[in-house]
């Protein structure tokens, strides 16, 4: 499976960069949005039918695009094996990352997110065979400092019991922490994949075949009808993910053809901010001072990790 990882094809560093920061500026913001939309479609219609949303979405309106390029993938087995890989990682990632926004705070779920780029950095340390340095390791410290602080909600008594106050996760942080390892995966081989295919050809792809493994589940579970007429009433949040999730990854897909996949995630890192300032001001979430230092110190570190990790 390590062979996956390591990809014949390269970013293209001849091409003009301003293009790829483009591209890179559309995935974090349409990933910021996006993520927001997804927490209001999965608590509104079910993670499944959410996640069904988006990838049918995406294999509608990408299939004229891609339908030139089919060909070249369905005759090699190296491209559908990691193409495949691909679906498979993902669809874990989103199903547990769909949870964890149904049940928990965006402001609280998304600055955990920033975990995968420490999955991102073990991968290629594991099969790259790239070196962390201190600095790195450090920085990785200080993510997970972050994450429990953000983590643990107090629950208010007296100001003189402080130190027996009662400590909890909230709600949703062991499925984000799946998500996350899963979703660093995710970014590594569907950059491998954009860059061995094309970015329209990779996600249609992958969309497509997550599109058509929800839709086995609803037949399975006999509840097709029931989802598409949830989807129905409450198309507005699942055409906002479907636009929004979509344009991200074909951005972030572009991108990783003209910067390396670590660069690109330092580009892209600053969705996290902009999905937890929406569910703030949107959703009216409140968090704790000490979750709030947590947000800062791990969303600040994980960029720059990302960043010396190029």
């Amino acid at each position: 499976m390590a062979l996956f990882f390591i990809s014949r094809h390269t970013y293209t560093e001849h091409m003009n960069p301003t293009l790829g920061l483009l591209a890179a500026f559309g995935a974090f913001l349409s990933w910021g949005i996006g993520d927001f939309a997804i927490q209001r479609s999965a608590r509104a219609v079910g993670s499944m039918a959410a996640l069904f949303g988006i990838t049918a979405f995406g294999a509608i309106v990408l299939f004229p695009f891609a339908a030139p390029h089919l060909s070249a993938v369905f005759h090699s087995a190296y491209l559908l094996g990691l193409l495949l890989l691909t679906v498979l990682v993902t669809l874990f990632a989103a199903v547990f990352e769909f949870e964890a926004l149904k049940k928990g705070k965006i402001a609280v779920i998304e600055p955990i997110m920033c975990l995968e780029l420490v999955v991102t950095v073990g991968i290629s340390v594991v099969l790259l065979q790239e070196k962390v340095t201190t600095v790195q390791f450090l920085l990785m410290a200080l993510i997970f400092s972050g994450i429990l602080l953000t983590v643990i909600r107090h629950e208010p008594r007296h100001w003189w019991g402080w130190w027996r106050k009662k400590r909890r996760l909230e709600r949703g942080v062991l499925l984000v922490l799946l998500g996350a390892f899963t979703m660093g995966i995710t970014n590594v081989v569907t950059g491998r994949s954009s860059q061995e295919t094309d970015p329209v050809t990779a996600i249609w792809f992958i969309h497509t075949s997550l599109a058509l493994i929800c839709l086995i589940w609803f037949i399975m579970n006999r509840n097709t009808h029931t989802v598409m007429r949830e989807i129905r009433i409450h198309w507005r949040p699942v055409l906002a993910e479907g636009v929004f999730d979509n344009a991200a990854w074909l951005s972030y897909a572009a991108a990783v053809t003209y910067f390396p996949i670590s660069i690109t995630n330092a580009l892209t890192e600053g969705y996290i901010v902009l999905a937890s300032v929406l569910g703030i001001i949107f959703n009216k979430e409140r968090v704790q001072k000490h979750q709030a230092m947590g947000m800062v110190i791990t969303i600040i570190s994980a960029i720059v990790l990302a960043a010396i990790s190029g």
